[in-house]
């Protein structure tokens, strides 16, 4: 009796471990499934679009200020950054739409002025955008979207997922090529 006890809670943990390993996963399929659907409700539920907005508000900050200090202390360089700065809120607010998350997702560039959607150039033999998926820790998935721009030169878009409880997870971050 006691040993029936205890394979089925060695059942039990072993599905609960698989479940909690497979949850970006699944949370990443349910996105893509709602990004098809044009589902902006269903985007919604699985991204967290303050988060977004953040993250990318700093990054794109952080890439005006390395590009300022790159090319050295001109006098119109501060101003030229704080004008930068100015724009970088209005700008991620129009960029960040459950439409554009939708496009990024099944593969498509997105024009960053003007939030239309374009094919992706293919980077794979099947004509298909890339993807690359891992754990960067137990609390966040990184999904990577490999293209290639123009010039034939490697871009890689990534997905931030972050765990919210044991098995939910949200979109918290973009990390765009070149940023």
């Amino acid at each position: 009796m006691k040993k029936s006890h205890g394979v089925v809670l060695g059942f039990f943990v072993v599905a609960l471990a698989a479940y909690t390993f497979a949850s970006p996963y699944l949370a990443l399929k349910d996105l893509r499934a709602a990004a098809q659907a044009g589902n902006a409700e269903g985007i919604s539920d699985h991204v967290d679009f303050p988060a977004v907005r953040e993250s990318l508000k700093n990054s794109v900050n952080a890439m005006v200020a390395k590009d300022i200090e790159r090319k050295g202390d001109g006098k119109y360089a501060k101003l030229g950054a704080a004008f930068a700065s100015a724009f970088t809120g209005p700008l991620v607010e129009a960029y960040v739409t459950p439409q554009n998350i939708a496009r990024m997702v099944q593969g498509q560039k997105v024009d960053p002025m003007f939030g239309k959607g374009q094919e992706a150039p293919p980077a794979d033999a099947a004509g298909k955008p890339a993807f690359r998926e891992r754990y960067e820790t137990m609390g966040r998935f990184v999904v990577e979207s490999v293209g290639r721009d123009k010039d034939g030169k490697e871009t890689v878009t990534g997905f931030v997922f972050s765990r919210q409880g044991l098995f939910g997870w949200k979109l918290t971050s973009l990390r765009l090529p070149n940023l």
